[in-house]
This record gives structure tokens, sequence and C-alpha cells, in this order.
């Protein structure tokens, strides 16, 4: 699932755009494209994993033994 995008600002930089857990814009700047697009994978990964984490039942998945 995508939450965000990157995008190339007038100053020439890259703005990495994400919507949080609780749905809010948010947004960071970096140097290259690259790097913003590192980032932006980073964040919605931990998103998924939280998203992900909150719908398991029993709370942490382990198997009993």
């Amino acid at each position: 699932m995508t939450v965000g995008f990157v995008s190339k600002t007038p100053a020439g930089t890259y703005r990495a755009n994400w919507r949080d857990s609780a749905n809010r814009q948010k947004a960071k700047t970096f140097r290259t494209k690259k790097e913003a697009n590192a980032y932006l994978a980073e964040v919605e990964g931990a998103i998924n994993r939280a998203r992900t984490s909150t719908r398991t039942p029993g709370g942490c998945g382990s198997a009993s033994s």
C-alpha cells in the first residue's frame, strides 16, 4: 500500500510527502530524489508494520507449543 509520494520543489530539492497512521499529512525535504524515496520507503514500511501488528489476533501472533 502506497501512503506517499516524492515531488520536486521550486528550490530544486525533493520532498517526501505521506500520511501517518492518524491520517495527518507529513513531509520532509531531501537534497536528492534517491534520499527522499529511501526515506519514504522506510516510513511506508513502518506504517505497514504498525497496521499489520494491530490486526494480528492475539497481539504478537506467536504460535503455542
